[in-house]
């Protein structure tokens, strides 16, 4: 979106497992647009926690969905089973 002339305003992504190396490649069309964000954050057991991470540098909000992902289908697959499924993000507005 480096060149891109019309404003984002929402970002959604389910990349399986790949949330973070999306924002960060975006950081800068992040910090120039504030979109509101849904991301699926389900794929690793800390994901949910890192996409947190980074997405308080960009002082945004952070909730969850009120549905989780049981995660039962992998062998050998770390807690929690159970996890958050999806992220939404929005500006803070201290």
């Amino acid at each position: 979106f480096k060149d891109y002339k019309y404003p984002i305003d929402f970002l959604q992504a389910d990349v399986e497992g790949a949330a973070c190396m999306l924002l960060n490649g975006a950081k800068n069309t992040i910090q120039q647009h504030l979109p509101k964000l849904a991301i699926a954050c389900y794929h690793t057991h800390n994901e949910a926690d890192e996409i947190n991470r980074i997405l308080e540098n960009f002082n945004y909000k952070i909730t969850y969905s009120q549905k989780f992902v049981y995660m039962w289908m992998e062998n050998n697959l770390p807690a929690p089973y159970i996890r958050k499924c999806v992220l939404y993000a929005k500006e803070s507005l201290l």
